[in-house]
């Protein structure tokens, strides 16, 4: 019985340490959606094959290491990253940036995810990557017109 019971208390400070990695990690992931956003375009809007994406990151620094990337078709597997025009400042932490979507050929309603990104990697115009670079990040998702 003695055995039992001192599992049973050596497991309960296991299980709080775990939970307050848990919660320390979300805080974490929250923080880092809060580093940059992307205002305009919202959620599911329609846009021609050339898009400005506004935003704004909290950190006016962070604005040398942003990146906008898109992908195409994004629930497809295999879809590679498309690195945009390096983001322009226009005071404080806002930016803009030019962004591409598709070609003549891109049918209507097509879904791209567009995402800004503070990354460390050095990327420039028309770089593919094969995955969003490690980073705070904020992503909408809009269709072709």
């Amino acid at each position: 019985m003695k055995n039992s019971s001192f599992a049973c208390y050596g497991t309960l400070p296991t299980l709080l340490a775990i939970s307050s990695l848990a919660l320390v990690g979300s805080l974490g992931s929250e923080a880092w959606a809060q580093a940059v956003s992307i205002d305009q375009p919202s959620i599911g809007t329609e846009v021609g094959s050339e898009v400005t994406v506004r935003g704004t990151v909290a950190n006016g620094s962070d604005l040398e290491r942003l990146a906008v990337i898109v992908r195409p078709d994004p629930d497809k597997t295999n879809q590679d990253w498309w690195v945009q025009e390096r983001p322009t400042k226009s005071g404080g932490g806002n930016w803009s940036a030019a962004v591409h979507i598709g070609d003549a050929n891109t049918p209507s309603g097509m879904v791209f995810r567009i995402c800004a990104v503070v990354t460390s990697l050095n990327v420039k115009r028309e770089d593919r990557l094969s995955s969003l670079p490690d980073g705070p990040s904020d992503c909408v998702d809009v269709k072709k017109r």
